[in-house]
């Protein structure tokens, strides 16, 4: 093993193939350049006392600094895609976290993970707080809120949403599709509001909550093939379970208009949604109110009905072209 660092580190070092295949990036300077024996990048001095290998990333040591390889090969994972795992560290709910937890959620090497987390917080897409735990930076955020694709959409939802969470008094929510999920973009709630497990850039799965429902009723067979030939993550009793139910009740949201799920996430609580179509009239997204089970459940689906309607009104109107991508 020794032999096979040392022939990474020099052997192969003083030809072509550790400098085509690999870019370098300087981890620590030597103090000088005069005892260099090796055909090195600038810099560095003395053959290397050491290679060590972490996520396809070779350290290359030397005596008095220390070089960063990092794979330029099709079969190593890109720089890019590991900065991206890193990110993807971050759940709902996450305040900080410690380089060693971002390394173990990210599957990659501490060193790796630490280096690219400075680098990360170095340009603002990471910070660090009073603790050193490392946190999403503000920057990332900015860019993110400026260029969000549902930002169109949710411009013109919020006046309806917030006339709906004044009448009901309960949550309302607004979701779109992403992947095998409905994904949260905007919610709305209240103090003494019945229990909800949802959160602005929060996800559930498609066939168990009502907004994931209503937008798996619409989309092409195909996407309704594939979630029906899954398994079914169940939460309650009433949670649709079986490729059966699921087929029956997409078939009941198409010809009703509206999706009704009573207990599905918890069982006190009743998710009612209905559709907001783009100027085209495809669906693209899912208005839903979350409210007490109980017999009063089903009074809410008119009004939910004439908010959706008017934002369907709101985005096909001409001065605001750029929501038709939804």
């Amino acid at each position: 093993m020794k032999s096979d660092k040392f022939s990474l580190g020099c052997a192969q070092w003083r030809g072509t193939s550790v400098r085509r295949h690999y870019a370098w990036a300087w981890r620590s300077a030597p103090k000088s350049q005069s005892d260099a024996r090796c055909n090195t990048p600038p810099l560095t001095s003395g053959y290397p006392s050491e290679a060590v290998e972490a996520d396809g990333d070779w350290t290359v040591n030397f005596g008095r600094g220390s070089i960063l390889l990092m794979p330029r090969t099709q079969s190593g994972e890109s720089v890019l895609s590991r900065a991206v795992r890193i990110v993807e560290s971050f759940a709902a709910g996450d305040t900080g976290l410690t380089v060693t937890e971002i390394a173990k959620r990210s599957g990659l090497h501490i060193a790796t993970a630490s280096r690219l987390v400075e680098e990360l917080c170095g340009l603002g897409w990471l910070q660090r707080d009073a603790k050193r735990r490392v946190m999403i930076g503000v920057r990332m955020w900015e860019v993110v809120s400026r260029a969000s694709p549902t930002q169109g959409l949710r411009e013109a939802a919020m006046p309806m949403m917030e006339d709906l969470h004044g009448i009901i008094g309960q949550h309302i929510q607004l979701g779109v599709m992403e992947g095998d999920d409905v994904l949260f973009v905007e919610r709305l709630t209240a103090p003494g509001a019945v229990v909800n497990f949802t959160r602005v850039a929060g996800r559930l799965p498609l066939h168990a909550s009502s907004a994931g429902l209503l937008l798996l009723a619409y989309a092409p067979t195909e996407q309704q093939e594939q979630i029906l030939s899954k398994p079914l993550e169940v939460y309650t009793a009433q949670t649709i379970s079986t490729a059966f139910q699921l087929r029956r009740a997409l078939a009941d949201v198409r010809q009703q208009g509206f999706a009704f799920l009573a207990g599905h996430i918890h069982p006190d609580a009743t998710g009612i949604a209905v559709p907001v179509r783009n100027p085209t009239g495809r669906v693209v997204a899912a208005l839903a109110a979350i409210v007490p089970n109980d017999d009063s459940a089903r009074s809410r689906i008119a009004v939910l009905q004439a908010a959706a309607a008017a934002v369907s009104r709101s985005m096909a109107y001409p001065t605001a072209p750029h929501l038709t991508d939804f």
